[in-house]
């Protein structure tokens, strides 16, 4: 942390809500924030998602599964929304790096604790535009199009939850996961905001 270029975080969905508690705890450390399709919903829409939807598991955290080998480990992982994969290579390179050998077989990386706060439950949802408009620093958002998560009403309602001055790029054909859909056009969009932050 002590480079003069300080570094920039890019977190995708869940991600998304701890990067942005990092940057409202210790904000001076970051270079700035990149924010890829984290859920952002306008508070009657997150409603009807939690309505519809099985709410995310709450209380005590429990220990990830584990499974006798890659193959089996590997047969579970699944995308959350579902979506198309395009390039099996990426979807593997993704399940791969999702897991870890740990006593016993395989585990997955994810760390299951981060359900015991409110990220994710519907209390924070519904005040997420807000906090992240008032989250010190610098901050970009990057989501897919076509995303049920964030889409071009979720940057709408970002801009009047007072982030006006927020960058916000759409990249066309994407879905939650974008670096499967559209890997370049998202790859392009992460460097062309990490290049205008370094140059100011």
């Amino acid at each position: 942390f002590d480079h003069v270029i300080k570094p920039i975080v890019i977190a995708h969905s869940y991600g998304g809500h701890v990067a942005t508690t990092a940057m409202q705890d210790r904000h001076a450390l970051f270079g700035g924030l990149i924010i890829c399709d984290l859920m952002l919903l306008r508070p009657e829409r997150v409603k009807a998602f939690f309505e519809a939807e099985k709410p995310l598991r709450g209380g005590g955290a429990r220990p990830n599964r584990i499974y006798p080998d890659y193959e089996t480990a590997r047969g579970r992982f699944v995308l959350s929304p579902p979506q198309p994969v395009t390039v099996s290579a990426l979807f593997d390179y993704m399940a791969y790096h999702s897991l870890k050998r740990v006593e016993g077989g395989w585990s997955w990386k994810f760390d299951s604790g981060v359900f015991q706060g409110e990220f994710g439950q519907q209390e924070g949802m519904l005040r997420l535009g807000h906090v992240i408009a008032e989250t010190p620093g610098r901050k970009a958002i990057v989501y897919g199009q076509d995303s049920v998560l964030f889409d071009d009403d979720s940057a709408d309602y970002l801009r009047e939850c007072g982030a006006t001055d927020i960058p916000t790029i759409g990249i066309p054909g994407a879905r939650h996961h974008l670096m499967l859909d559209e890997p370049i056009a998202f790859v392009s969009a992460l460097r062309a905001v990490v290049t205008q932050w370094l140059a100011q």
